[in-house]
């Protein structure tokens, strides 16, 4: 609840994951009994530095389960919830793309120096880049369309084919 309340004081609109407790599992299971798939629920935020409003967006998640987010954002309609719960899901796809970047391309250094870490953080990114970039080109080359299957070449394997020529070297 501090965290919650922490960000309203800073004037920060929120959308997180709830962690699911008696009061959210009570009416996810009233939910269910009224054949219901999506709700808002509005509730109030106290903590130590204030209270604020909030909502209780009840969304299916991807498995079918109700998953509960909590928002000081105003959402009074269902279908404004689940808009809003799509794209958070579209802001873990950012994340997960930069987990990718910092596992697969990102050189490990322990230098202080910011501008060998700035430069390999735009490898990194330049690098990444390439990899998508390859992969639509060969998924278009095979199938003659984009699709939203995974990548034919890994991230992991473009990132080893990159380093074996540049060891090589010309000639």
């Amino acid at each position: 609840m501090e965290v919650y309340q922490t960000l309203d004081n800073l004037g920060v609109t929120y959308l997180l994951p709830k962690v699911e407790r008696e009061p959210e599992t009570t009416y996810i299971e009233q939910m269910d009994h009224e054949g219901q798939d999506t709700a808002v629920e509005q509730a109030t935020v106290r903590a130590r530095h204030g209270s604020h409003d909030c909502r209780v967006l009840f969304v299916p998640g991807r498995t079918g389960d109700t998953q509960p987010f909590i928002t000081n954002e105003r959402i009074n309609d269902p279908d404004q919830a689940q808009w809003w719960v799509k794209r958070y899901a579209a802001r873990w796809w950012i994340e997960a793309e930069y987990r990718s970047i910092k596992q697969e391309f990102l050189a490990r250094t322990s230098s202080n120096d910011h501008t060998l870490r700035l430069y390999y953080f735009v490898f990194a990114i330049l690098m990444y880049n390439v990899w998508r970039l390859t992969d639509v080109l060969l998924k278009v080359t095979v199938s003659r369309e984009l699709t939203t299957a995974p990548p034919v070449l890994t991230a992991g394997e473009l990132a080893d084919w990159v380093a074996i020529h540049l060891q090589l070297g010309p000639g």
